[in-house]
């Protein structure tokens, strides 16, 4: 869908060919879209010496990536937030980036707080781009779960390595803290994206039980989580 402009020089009289999709096959320069791939040849004269030469040049049309987007499920009270998947392209661009773990990956997480229309467009190895869509659907259906690890292991494994909830989804966090055996607050955020890595003030805390305490305002209603954690070193 993109113009190509085959450009000539060095003489006095241009033919191009072929001629069909050209605008006019006798100027130097012609800009246009090319139906396909295809072989343009162009007679060159002159008028002093009478030379002339032929020139090919090919256009090669690169395909579009035939893009398609699925979700894993809809959203209700039941499950919080939903995983979505691009195939066809290298990279990927989603749109709207409200409610998405990472706009710029083939398998984002979704929590919008409404049913959303995401967009998203791809990129192949040529550069070239297309389009696909999915909605996600949110209602307040479903038994409200909101569960919460009773355990962690921050052991930088890339497994339970961190005590959060970014599992609820799109939360309003009204409290979410953490205390050691002592009562001393040692972790608070009101961000679900943020987790606690087992640290306090950047040293590493002692294996054991914490008490943790989350208040929330979710799409079904208020929630209210408390009880022990285990640190496991």
């Amino acid at each position: 869908g993109e113009s190509v402009t085959l450009e000539a020089s060095g003489g006095d009289n241009y033919q191009w060919s072929p001629a069909t999709s050209l605008p006019d096959p006798t100027q130097p320069s012609i800009t246009f879209v090319p139906p396909g791939s295809e072989i343009y040849t162009v007679n060159i004269s002159e008028n002093v010496c009478h030379h002339d030469t032929s020139i090919n040049v090919t256009v090669r049309i690169n395909p579009l990536p035939v893009i398609s987007a699925q979700t894993s499920n809809d959203i209700n009270c039941t499950v919080p937030f939903a995983k979505l998947q691009a195939t066809g392209g290298k990279n990927y661009t989603w749109s709207p980036t409200s409610g998405l773990s990472d706009a710029a990956i083939a398998n984002p997480v979704a929590t919008p707080d409404t049913t959303t229309t995401y967009q998203v467009t791809g990129r192949n190895e040529f550069g070239c781009t297309s389009s696909a869509s999915v909605i996600v659907y949110v209602n307040k259906s479903g038994v409200p779960r909101f569960v919460v690890p009773n355990a962690f292991t921050p052991n930088n494994d890339g497994r339970n390595d961190c005590f959060g909830i970014q599992q609820w989804g799109n939360a309003d966090i009204k409290q979410f803290s953490v205390y050691n055996r002592w009562g001393k607050l040692i972790f608070q955020a009101t961000d679900p994206s943020q987790c606690w890595d087992g640290t306090w003030r950047g040293k590493p805390q002692d294996g054991g039980g914490y008490i943790y305490i989350i208040k929330a305002t979710t799409l079904c209603g208020d929630i209210m989580r408390k009880g022990m954690l285990m640190l496991i070193r």
